[in-house]
C-alpha cells in the first residue's frame, strides 16, 4: 500500500458520514420541492425555524417533538423532509395520522410521495410491488409508510409502528392523540412522534400535550441590537396618524406598523429584509421544564414571517367584528391560525 492509498482510506474514516447533519442532509439531497411558491430545493436560509425544528426532532434524545405552529409556516414541509430523511438514514414502519382519510390520502399522493420520488436515496428503496397510486408506500426491506384517518377507531389501534406523525390536530376527536401515541409501544427506545397543528382549544389533547413539554418559543435577534427576544403581540405598534374619531383607518395601519425591539425600544421597520435579518440568527428558547425525557415543545406565530401592517389589520377588523356585531369568529381564527395560541370558549 502506498501513501497516497493510505491517506485516501484515513480521509475516508475521518470524513463525517453524508447524513451527520440532517438540515444538510436535506439541502443537498431535496433538489426540488414539489407544490412550493419558491423555485429549486430547500434551503435553509429561506426557512431558519424549519431548519432549528429537524434538528432537534432528529436528535437521538428527542423522543416527541410537539408543534404548534401558525398557518403558512412550513410544518408541513418540516413533517416532508423528516419523514425523507428518515426513510432514507433510519427506516422503520411509519404512520401519519391526518383528520380524514380522504386527507390523509391526499397527503401521500400530493405532498408525501413526490419527496420521495425527489430523494434518490429514498426513491431507490421502494419495493418494485409498491403502487404509485397508494396511500401505503412500500420499501424492499419491508417497511410500510401508512396515512391513515384519526377518526377511525380501527387505524388508531391496529398498528404498531416505530414513528407516529399528526396532522391539524385541533381537528382530532377526543382520545384520538393518545391512541396515535400508544403505536409506538414495541418500539418505545427507538421511536419518535411529531405532532404539527394549528392550536385548537385550551384544554384540549394537543394543548394539554403542548404544556407537558419545554415549550420552546423562536426567538429572533434584533438587527439594531442584537437583543434576543420572542415574536410578542404586545410590542406591535400603530402608527399614531392612523388614529381617528371613530377608530383606526387601515390603510395607515397597514403601511405604518412597526415593531418595539424589547432591548432597545428601536421601532423595527416592517420589512421582509429586517424579519430575514432578525430570523437568520434566531432559535427556539425554552420557556419550561418538560414533564418527560426528550418531549419538546416548538411555538412559531406569523409575526416571524408576514407583515406586521398587514396582521395588525386582520387583529382590527376581527375586534371591529366582534364589537359591532358579537361575532367572535375572526378573533379567534385570528389567534389560531395567524398567533398559534389555543382559543378559549369563554
Amino acid at each position: 500500500m502506498n501513501r497516497s492509498e493510505l491517506l485516501a482510506i484515513g480521509r475516508q474514516v475521518l470524513t463525517p458520514p453524508d447524513n451527520a447533519d440532517p438540515v444538510a442532509w436535506c439541502a443537498r439531497n431535496v433538489t426540488h420541492i414539489p407544490d412550493s411558491p419558491f423555485k429549486g430545493g430547500y434551503r435553509p436560509d429561506r426557512w431558519p425555524w424549519v431548519a432549528h425544528a429537524l434538528r432537534i426532532f432528529l436528535e437521538p434524545s428527542t423522543r416527541l417533538l410537539a408543534m404548534p405552529w401558525a398557518i403558512q409556516c412550513g410544518k408541513t414541509l418540516t413533517m416532508r423532509l423528516a419523514a425523507a430523511y428518515l426513510m432514507a438514514n433510519d427506516r422503520g414502519n411509519m404512520v401519519i395520522y391526518m383528520d380524514n382519510q380522504e386527507n390523509a390520502k391526499d397527503f401521500t399522493l400530493r405532498y408525501l410521495r413526490p419527496i420521495f420520488n425527489v430523494v434518490p436515496a429514498v426513491r431507490e428503496h421502494l419495493s418494485v410491488h409498491d403502487n404509485a397510486k397508494s396511500d401505503i408506500i412500500d420499501f424492499a426491506d419491508g417497511t410500510i409508510v401508512y396515512t391513515n384517518s384519526a377518526s377511525t377507531s380501527k387505524d388508531l389501534q391496529r398498528i404498531s409502528t416505530r414513528y407516529v406523525f399528526g396532522d391539524e390536530l385541533w381537528k382530532w376527536p377526543r382520545s384520538a392523540l393518545g391512541e396515535s401515541m400508544a403505536r409506538t409501544k414495541a418500539y418505545e427506545w427507538t421511536s419518535k412522534k411529531l405532532y404539527a397543528s394549528q392550536p385548537g382549544l385550551v384544554g384540549d389533547d394537543f394543548h394539554n400535550l403542548v404544556e407537558m413539554t419545554d415549550r420552546r418559543e423562536w426567538h429572533f435577534k434584533a438587527p439594531c441590537c442584537g437583543h434576543l427576544q420572542p415574536y410578542d403581540w404586545s410590542f406591535i405598534r400603530f402608527p399614531e396618524a392612523a388614529r381617528t374619531d371613530t377608530g383606526w383607518d387601515h390603510r395607515k395601519v397597514e403601511d405604518g406598523t412597526t415593531y418595539e425591539c424589547a432591548g432597545c425600544r428601536t421601532l423595527l421597520p416592517d420589512t421582509n429584509a429586517s424579519r430575514i435579518e432578525a430570523n437568520a440568527r434566531g432559535t427556539f428558547v425554552a420557556t419550561s421544564v418538560a414533564a418527560n425525557s426528550g418531549h419538546v415543545g416548538l411555538h412559531w406565530n406569523s409575526l416571524a414571517s408576514m407583515s406586521w401592517g398587514e396582521l395588525a389589520v386582520m387583529m382590527i377588523k376581527a375586534k371591529e367584528a366582534a364589537d359591532m356585531y358579537g361575532d367572535e369568529e375572526p378573533r379567534r381564527i385570528f389567534k389560531q391560525k395567524r398567533l398559534a395560541m389555543p382559543w378559549a370558549e369563554e
